[in-house]
């Protein structure tokens, strides 16, 4: 029974797993070395910090590759961590957390018990263990670059002669292979190399979603793989940096500056992917994309999917989604309710579109708060607000027999 004191629970663990959801974040058996799983992991943990929630990372004790107090990502990305050999060990500092993530988490014999335990007392967890699939809601599985022909990679292959199963070690122990050239490297047999084939990929979602955050990640997969990247960061977002991209939890990549895709084109053309920030203010972004993807570049674009008002930009950005073969939409935590955003609302009376800015400058929100928070004459229309998001609750089921008693289909209507 989770304590009636405790936050809300949401165990989360990036292999992902979510009311109460588990993210896991571990390089062992089916899940491949270079895949940034621990970037990953860090992006879901920095949404719940820009929405002002508790959050603490547990870092495997014995993993000491970059730093023995915080974890830290192949690209030197860093934050502060608990360390410790047993998660038991240390349940009292996590007590008051909403969110807890848990890196290296195959390490930890009493991963599954105490993440179990620790999602039912109400935490936002993330981690790994394959015994954490069935308690989970949420699966994802990450793969890297293969570095023997560049496709995506889900296996992981030592370099080195050990035979234990704990072994720690980075780019000079490890390398990330897709199927068949796995294979044939166990084999001992040559496999050919196949070539790069381009493709576009679009990551949309609201401010605060973590764009820049997973766009990056996809970068340093690729850059792990020693592909030719580029970053494009558009001149007129000048933030945090003139000449960088940055995230809102200030991880930093320099980038070329540009107005539009064009005026760079040919210098992209020596670069296998391709990465575009804020591609939502680029006028060309379509064109250009589609071209670069058509002479075998990987072309990945982070942009806003409407403005604050929900309406698409007009560089209609959203022209790239039939043209791409990855699409995903990242949402953020509502800084109203603490449930998942999929909308930006301005803080400011300014009408126009491009208006770039920070917290100071929007908010995410979930449907129901932004409906409200916008004052629409048609209020009474708008989704019930979901009482499972309540942090002070004592009850996350008995909550949900709330909101279901509270919602009845009747010839396939939805009333209160």
């Amino acid at each position: 029974m989770r304590h009636p004191s405790s936050p809300r629970m949401r165990l989360t663990y990036a292999l992902s797993i979510k009311r109460g959801s588990i993210i896991f974040s571990s390089e062992l058996m089916a899940l491949c070395i270079t895949k940034c799983f621990r970037t990953e992991m860090l992006r879901r943990l920095n949404r719940y910090k820009l929405a002002n929630r508790v959050c603490r990372i547990v870092k495997y004790r014995n993993d000491t590759r970059y730093s023995l107090d915080q974890v830290t990502t192949h690209d030197l990305q860093m934050q502060e961590a608990i360390g410790a050999v047993r998660v038991s060990d240390i349940m009292d500092k996590l007590s008051d957390a909403h969110v807890v993530a848990i890196d290296e988490g195959q390490f930890f014999d009493d991963i599954a018990e105490c993440s179990d335990y620790l999602a039912n007392r109400g935490k936002i967890r993330f981690k790994n263990i394959l015994d954490l699939c069935p308690l989970s809601e949420d699966v994802i599985k990450l793969n890297a670059v293969c570095t023997s022909c560049g496709e995506d990679a889900s296996y992981t292959k030592r370099l080195t002669s050990e035979v234990d199963l704990e072994v720690i070690g980075g780019r000079d122990m490890y390398t990330a292979m897709c199927r068949d050239c796995y294979f044939a490297a166990s084999q001992g047999l040559t496999n050919p190399v196949s070539p790069l084939h381009g493709r576009l990929e679009v990551i949309l979602g609201p401010m605060f979603s973590g764009k820049t955050t997973e766009m990056l990640r996809r970068h340093n997969r690729h850059a792990l793989a020693s592909r030719e990247c580029r970053v494009v960061k558009y001149k007129g977002d000048t933030r945090y940096d003139s000449n960088k991209v940055v995230t809102h939890d200030q991880l930093m990549h320099d980038g070329i500056i540009a107005k539009t895709i064009g005026e760079i084109f040919d210098e992209l053309l020596s670069s296998k992917v391709i990465v575009i920030d804020e591609g939502q203010f680029f006028p060309d972004i379509v064109e250009y994309c589609e071209r670069l993807a058509n002479m075998g570049k990987i072309v990945i674009v982070a942009a806003l999917d409407g403005d604050f008002n929900r309406t698409e930009f007009g560089n209609r950005v959203l022209d790239l989604c039939p043209l791409a073969e990855k699409v995903c939409k990242l949402r953020a935590v509502c800084t109203e309710c603490g449930s998942e955003a999929s909308f930006t609302k301005r803080l400011t009376a300014q009408k126009e579109q491009e208006i770039i800015g920070g917290r100071k400058t929007y908010r995410a929100m979930c449907r129901s708060c932004y409906l409200s928070t916008n004052k629409l004459e048609n209020f009474e229309n708008c989704p019930i607000r979901s009482p499972l998001l309540n942090f002070n609750s004592t009850s996350a089921y008995e909550d949900g027999l709330v909101a279901s008693k509270r919602l009845k289909l009747i010839d396939g209507s939805i009333v209160a």
